[in-house]
């Protein structure tokens, strides 16, 4: 546990150094401004989903890289065109 959170960047790049990961080559998940803004600022991609937290606010307007409502066909359409095995 770290002493910063979100919308800190501070979490996600713990993350990306414990596990020798570079932001370009991670995505966040998020459902909330927080998680927008703290993969920006740790310069991580970030798709937002439609369901989950976020005060009543629609997340799309909070400026993710990529907005679903369906998580699982938004990573099928993704690995096709980035061709990620």
């Amino acid at each position: 546990s770290l002493a910063l959170k979100k919308p800190d960047p501070a979490p996600l790049k713990h993350m990306l150094s414990t596990y020798a990961v570079p932001a370009s080559k991670a995505i966040m998940v998020g459902d909330s401004i927080n998680d927008i803004e703290a993969a920006k600022r740790a310069g991580i991609p970030c798709v937002a989903v439609a369901y989950g937290y976020n005060r009543g606010r629609p997340v799309e307007l909070d400026n993710p890289d990529w907005f679903t409502d369906n998580l699982a066909d938004f990573f099928n359409r993704y690995l096709a065109v980035e061709k990620i095995p």
